[in-house]
């Protein structure tokens, strides 16, 4: 009797509370939040087919539905790939809350056969496309071992900060600038960026196997890097003392793959295989 008495006891509690539920499900597409303002959260749909292919994302509902499609500007000239479409807000980039702006930015290779190059290329621009700001050899990524925040908040105003540099054989830092922006962060936005995804810009990217991983510290220590598929598996293993790491793999398939530095914490930096 007491037995039947505690487990009757175990399930009303156990009904008590809450249970976690399902709002939607996205087949074959990676979303993540976005926090439009400090009352309106969004789920933007990040498809590489439609980032890359068709120019825009999508912004979900929270039941899965389309709120809307926001599209990309034109790439820059020699842009190989796409680094990172971030702050996906109406409160910081222009005073107009109605409308949608984000940051994105692009990794570019300078095609020159005398002085080959890569280099990052940072624009802003509204849900339309239209430009906003738009800054050539810049990015917002630094130290691998530091937390950092591009955007600041200082008294009343938010700044952004880029660095500019390129590379051609190893990394030459031209200048930092400090942008006044007009709006700010909606509250609660984590705006602490991990130099993207453990610090790695891989370039071109996509590519046909034959790649470059720039380690974006200052220091020479990359020892071993893991290949990933998007489901965990181990793909391959690179080893060296170099920065940049030169890759050059014909057996990697035609997909994305997750690239991590061995014993790192955090998500990998995307690599996109087409041959």
């Amino acid at each position: 009797m007491k037995k039947f008495t505690l487990l009757f006891a175990m399930m009303l509690s156990i009904g008590s509370f809450a249970q976690i539920t399902l709002d939607f499900d996205v087949p074959l597409s990676p979303i993540v939040s976005v926090k439009l303002s400090n009352s309106v959260v969004k789920y933007m749909n990040c498809t590489l087919d439609s980032i890359y292919t068709k120019g825009r994302f999508r912004l979900l509902n929270s039941d899965g539905s389309v709120y809307k499609e926001v599209f990309l500007p034109p790439n820059p000239n020699y842009a190989s790939g796409l680094a990172e479409v971030d702050y996906v807000t109406t409160t910081l980039f222009d005073s107009d809350s109605t409308s949608i702006e984000y940051l994105v930015t692009y990794q570019c290779d300078s095609i020159n056969d005398v002085n080959h190059y890569y280099y990052f290329h940072t624009v802003i621009a509204n849900e339309n496309g239209v430009v906003l700001l738009n800054e050539k050899y810049a990015s917002t990524y630094t130290f691998t071992a530091t937390s950092y925040k591009p955007i600041v908040q200082v008294g009343t105003h938010s700044k952004l900060i880029l660095w500019y540099s390129y590379s051609s054989g190893y990394e030459y830092f031209l200048s930092s600038k400090i942008f006044n922006l007009p709006g700010h962060l909606p509250s609660g936005t984590n705006d602490a960026k991990d130099a993207s995804s453990n610090g790695l810009s891989i370039y071109p990217n996509p590519n046909n196997g034959n790649f470059y991983i720039l380690s974006k510290s200052f220091e020479n220590n990359i020892n071993t890097l893991d290949l990933y598929s998007l489901n965990g598996k181990l793909i391959e293993t690179y080893r060296s003392a170099g920065n940049p790491v030169q890759v050059s793999d014909q057996k990697i398939g035609n997909g994305i793959y997750l690239i991590t530095p061995r014993g790192a914490t955090g998500k990998g930096s995307r690599v996109v295989i087409q041959k």
